[in-house]
């Protein structure tokens, strides 16, 4: 048998300086292989080559974009449950946080959780269940798509409580309307007192109460009595202008035409009680209030109309 000793050499003899280009950077590809080199440019190597790309950058958990200044964007650090799972928020570099959640702007405290504002709510004004489990404290705004806004003013758990805290138009409200005895058929629209409108800016409220008595069945023989729409400041204790359309068919001069009226309140409640004006016995008579019932000083009709209106600061 013949000698393989040369066929196969393990060692050819090479010159490296003579191969073409080509090949020695395919070369230094498999060097890099086996080193471990191919793959580990940084960010901005990568980006020294291109920064634009079709594709999506996707950031996993709670990874975030960080600037220079320490803010950042990222995924909301809370669910507000309203379908935007977390949203996206702008974080400061002190961790005040605004969120943009389904529709929603929530301006954060430093948790991410305490809400101290939120608007662009549509038409939702808030309920029972906006209360401290959703991040809601004392004092928090809730602002509708109108301007509207609602002010927190008790978080409890299941049972928080908001107050319109301005009004960017006029509302229409349904104040209760009483006395000992009164009936009526009326409900919703036919309220006696439906179409009554307020506005509010802050604590200033402006009021028109319109009381239809078309759907009264029994006048009773109490004093009428209606309500405002906000709980006047404490120390107030208000006196309106009202007047009476006793028989829209009769003059207004005549007894049972117009009577001129006022509505006062007592200090810290809701209820104005209904008073006409007398001129008292004494010289010189000056007017007196008195309690207004059926029969004194006119005779309501089912045809009869009472008008409130006044402006007044509510308690805040």
């Amino acid at each position: 048998m013949k000698s393989q000793k040369n066929k196969f050499p393990l060692e050819p003899k090479v010159n490296w300086w003579r191969l073409p280009e080509e090949v020695e950077a395919l070369v230094k590809i498999v060097d890099d292989i086996e080193t471990g080199g191919v793959g580990s440019q940084d960010l901005q190597e990568v980006t020294d080559e291109g920064n634009s790309t079709t594709n999506n950058i996707e950031l996993l958990d709670t990874s975030k974009i960080l600037f220079d200044n320490g803010s950042r964007l990222q995924k909301g650090t809370t669910n507000s449950y309203t379908g935007g799972n977390g949203g996206i928020a702008q974080v400061c570099s002190i961790d005040y946080e605004l969120k943009w959640e389904a529709g929603r702007q929530y301006v954060m405290q430093q948790d991410g959780f305490t809400i101290r504002e939120v608007k662009y709510n549509f038409t939702l004004t808030p309920g029972a269940n906006d209360d401290i489990t959703r991040g809601f404290v004392s004092d928090s705004r809730w602002i509708l798509d109108n301007g509207d806004i609602y002010l927190c003013t008790d978080n409890t758990e299941g049972a928080a409580v908001w107050e319109l805290s301005y009004s960017s138009g006029v509302v229409r409200f349904s104040p209760v309307f009483q006395a000992t005895g009164l009936t009526f058929t009326g409900t919703a629209v036919n309220y006696p007192t439906y179409n009554s409108y307020y506005t509010r800016f802050g604590q200033m409220v402006s009021f028109n109460i319109i009381i239809d008595l078309s759907t009264v069945t029994n006048f009773g023989t109490g004093q009428f009595k209606v309500e405002l729409p906000f709980l006047p400041i404490p120390t107030a204790a208000n006196h309106f202008p009202a007047w009476a359309w006793v028989n829209p068919a009769l003059p207004p001069d005549e007894l049972n035409g117009h009577i001129q009226m006022v509505a006062d309140h007592l200090p810290s409640s809701l209820v104005l009680d209904l008073h006409w004006l007398k001129e008292t016995t004494a010289t010189p008579k000056p007017l007196i209030e008195s309690l207004l019932v059926q029969g004194t000083p006119v005779t309501f009709t089912t045809a009869s109309k009472i008008y409130i209106n006044g402006t007044y600061i509510c308690a805040p």
